[in-house]
């Protein structure tokens, strides 16, 4: 309605006139692909690199698993 909008106007006028920081929204980046491509490619030499050295003892490759998974989906969210 137009008395929500009218609202919304005012609370962004007293944010102004108090220096209160107003973050608006933005639109999603148009072409994600590249970006997702880059990090999925940036995760898998990661993972191929750290399986190489790390040796094949089941505690210490369970361990290696789970600190990729983490990292990999850490990656992938700040990247994307």
């Amino acid at each position: 309605s137009i008395y929500s909008r009218v609202w919304c106007a005012y609370e962004a006028f007293l944010a102004y006139s108090w220096d209160k920081r107003i973050d608006t929204a933005e639109s999603p980046p148009r072409h994600p692909w590249p970006r997702v491509i880059r990090a999925m490619s940036a995760y898998l030499v990661i993972t191929g690199i750290i399986f190489h050295q790390v040796p094949k003892r089941p505690e210490i490759v369970a361990i290696t698993l789970f600190l990729i998974a983490f990292a990999g989906s850490t990656l992938v969210v700040t990247l994307v």
